[in-house]
């Protein structure tokens, strides 16, 4: 499932098939990515026809700017305490470094 808020997909996995629960991914995700010019963030229909729209977009604006701000330092800080070592591939060494930031 892609684009869709952490309790969506819970609501979506959490039913059971016989006993069984559904296998849930455990994968950590970072939400700096914009899709067609704008964050990923509900706009609840009845917010965005009133008057409060705007200040609702410039609200979450804010806080996906304040996010992405946050978990680049982050990142950069999880880099500094623990370099990548001569064993680890590039792309292991940046998804570890993602997922210790996004934690």
């Amino acid at each position: 499932m892609k684009n869709i808020s952490s309790l969506a997909a819970d609501y979506l996995t959490n039913p059971r098939i016989g006993i069984s629960p559904l296998e849930k991914s455990a994968r950590y995700v970072m939400f700096d990515e914009k899709v067609d010019g704008d964050y990923l963030y509900y706009k609840d229909p009845s917010i965005m026809a009133s008057k409060y729209s705007q200040n609702y977009i410039d609200s979450m604006r804010n806080l996906f700017e304040s996010y992405r701000s946050w978990i680049y330092e982050a990142m950069d800080y999880v880099r500094e305490v623990s370099p990548q070592d001569s064993d680890t591939s590039d792309r292991a060494y940046a998804s570890a470094v993602e997922q210790k930031a996004v934690i």
